[in-house]
């Protein structure tokens, strides 16, 4: 029969704010929906929001800087005093700031670390495993940490997988996500194993600490240049960037499992498997003729 399988997102919100994270507009349903500027009101300061009161008159670009600084404190206001988004403003594809950085202006990055957040989207996310969909395809997963997804996100939505297997006639559900990477004939991104597709398909290899208590972040004023080294979790994923970030066999793990044993069967171990499957191949960008495919594949 017919699988469903929701195309989710993790990382980031639009630029108009989250209703219930930080609501920057009303919906009048009875206006007509094709114009955004009638079933769209700003929720302004002298309505009990946070937009200015002027917001209409304001130029695109003015309303723009408005909107994300209520997310990211980009005036240095403390306005997301939650930490519901990420406000770490300096972003490259190949390091570690993918994490935390805003990807595209219209991709405010989620404080995937922060507990509140994670519980947030865990119980949105969550609300459709309940009602039996099969399985979550994952939008920009590169750009969290696997440590969050271990941490956070995969055990939570398999145990409530588990709980609700019987809306979905008892079968496996299936999580997979686009780690975002440009193969230039290697598996391995740019000769770092922590920003490469496989590294998010297995289990930690060793203990980092994690705070769950979201009222942590209540306590912390973050601006662009706040140290992520001082924020709890996000500390702990810097730690596991520097232990991963380079071809060692701790970061580039082995398996078996697709090797032939003569003729015989042999059961795949998956005792390291994390529980999230990938998008990304490595053949997908690199594909040039079969001496290239081997050598890859070896």
């Amino acid at each position: 029969g017919m699988k469903i399988v929701l195309d989710i997102v993790l990382n980031h919100t639009g630029n108009f704010g989250e209703e219930n994270l930080c609501k920057q507009f009303s919906r009048d349903w009875s206006a007509n929906q094709y114009l955004i500027d009638a079933c769209m009101t700003p929720f302004t300061q002298k309505d009990g929001g946070k937009l200015p009161d002027d917001y209409t008159d304001l130029i695109p670009g003015m309303q723009y800087d408005s909107r994300l600084a209520l997310m990211k404190n980009t005036d240095k206001k403390n306005h997301d005093s939650h930490n519901y988004w990420h406000h770490f403003g300096q972003f490259n594809w190949d390091d570690n700031t993918r994490w935390y950085a805003q990807i595209a202006g219209d991709c405010v990055d989620l404080n995937t670390e922060n507990p509140a957040t994670a519980e947030y989207l865990i119980n949105c996310y969550g609300s459709f495993i309940k009602m039996g969909v099969d399985g979550f395809r994952i939008d920009t997963g590169g750009h969290i940490p696997r440590l969050t997804f271990n941490k956070m996100f995969v055990p939570r939505f398999l145990d409530i997988a588990e709980q609700y297997k019987h809306m979905r006639g008892g079968t496996p559900f299936f999580m997979y996500t686009e780690v975002c990477a440009r193969f230039q004939g290697s598996v391995t991104y740019r000769n770092q194993p922590c920003l490469s597709p496989y590294f998010y398909t297995w289990k930690e290899n060793k203990e980092y600490a994690w705070n769950y208590d979201s009222t942590y972040w209540d306590t912390k004023e973050v601006y662009e240049q706040t140290s992520l080294a001082s924020l709890d979790n996000i500390a702990s994923c810097e730690q596991q960037y520097a232990d991963n970030s380079h071809e060692t066999a701790s970061a580039m793990p082995t398996s078996a499992n697709a090797l032939l044993k003569g003729n015989d069967y042999h059961t795949p171990d998956v005792s390291m498997a994390s529980g999230l499957s990938i998008i990304d191949f490595p053949l997908h960008y690199s594909f040039h003729d079969i001496a290239s495919v081997w050598n890859t594949a070896i």
